[in-house]
């Protein structure tokens, strides 16, 4: 503590977050993360927890207390659910319980793994692993150049509120998407208005007339010189899956959850759709937060593979 402004230092906010297996122990001027003492007690009570299945943890039955009666538990899963906490990040200077949370939820993204300060902050399942919910990792950079990335952004959006929470909706939206359990319309709602978070993060700042649903994934990847991918150019055909999702109710021309994108081989729209738009939904999203890693941009997004992210700051 010895090298910081001493007035920054008091001006401290601070929460502890998690879940996250490893130590990170940073010092800096802006900001610092601890690892708590109890991480190898986190890790065990997670890695040993009856609701783990392949890197993936769900919540159990829904608990209810009733009075005179004790714990009781229903026949359906609970919802919401907690893990432990792990870390303990400050942020030093003038800043507000909101940027915080911020800082976390884009730490999450970089990592690849839903962290939060909240008791209470996973929705049906979460990854237990890094780099699971993103198809890159970090190359030359680490969780320290990935929380100045979001402070940059807290300072160029100082004041706007409603950027701050549009970025946390679209990682949280392409983390639930992710959910093994959920059915393939479901996967691809949460994508859809994950890319929509997108767009509408850069539109406020765009041309004075919207383009429709069905030109707004090419007008993004125009932004960037990214390549626009078959499936939303001048004929957008995830436009019309989304028409038909949103406002009839259909998927693949059945009610939802009666088809998915395998029901479909000779469709035009290809079988992993939802994991092309999981890779552009991230390019988009290093790109909106001003990561200039222009190889991982345009790189190719129809593979599995995993692709090497620098995070350049200057």
């Amino acid at each position: 503590m010895n090298n910081f402004n001493q007035k920054a230092v008091l001006n401290c906010v601070s929460a502890n977050f998690g879940y996250y297996p490893a130590q990170i122990d940073i010092t800096t001027e802006h900001f610092s993360v601890s690892t708590l003492p109890t991480l190898i007690e986190s890790i065990n009570a997670v890695t040993n927890n009856f609701g783990m299945l392949k890197d993936w943890i769900y919540p159990g039955a829904q608990e209810v207390i009733t009075l005179g009666a004790g714990v009781s538990k229903m026949p359906y899963s609970a919802r919401v659910f907690g893990m432990p906490k792990t870390h303990t990040l400050h942020l030093y200077g003038r800043h507000e319980k909101k940027d915080i949370e911020f800082v976390v939820w884009i730490l999450s993204f970089f990592l690849g793994m839903r962290l939060t300060t909240s008791e209470a902050g996973f929705l049906d399942s979460t990854s237990t692993k890094p780099n699971k919910l993103v198809d890159f990792v970090l190359h030359k950079s680490g969780p320290q150049a990935a929380i100045q990335v979001a402070l940059n952004f807290i300072h160029s959006n100082k004041g706007d509120t409603i950027s701050l929470k549009r970025i946390a909706a679209i990682v949280h939206a392409l983390f639930i998407a992710q959910n093994p359990q959920n059915l393939s319309f479901e996967r691809f709602q949460y994508l859809y208005m994950s890319l929509d978070g997108c767009f509408a993060s850069l539109w406020e700042a765009g041309d004075k007339r919207k383009p429709k649903h069905s030109m707004r994934i090419k007008w993004m990847c125009d932004k960037f010189n990214m390549p626009v991918p078959p499936w939303a150019g001048e004929q957008s055909l995830i436009a019309s899956l989304r028409n038909e999702s949103f406002h009839e109710a259909i998927f693949f021309g059945q009610p939802l959850g009666f088809s998915s994108l395998l029901d479909s081989p000779d469709h035009p729209i290809p079988q992993n759709l939802t994991l092309q738009m999981e890779a552009l939904i991230c390019r988009l999203l290093i790109a909106i937060l001003g990561v200039k890693d222009q190889a991982y941009i345009t790189s190719p997004i129809n593979s599995r593979e995993m692709h090497a992210l620098t995070i350049q700051l200057t």
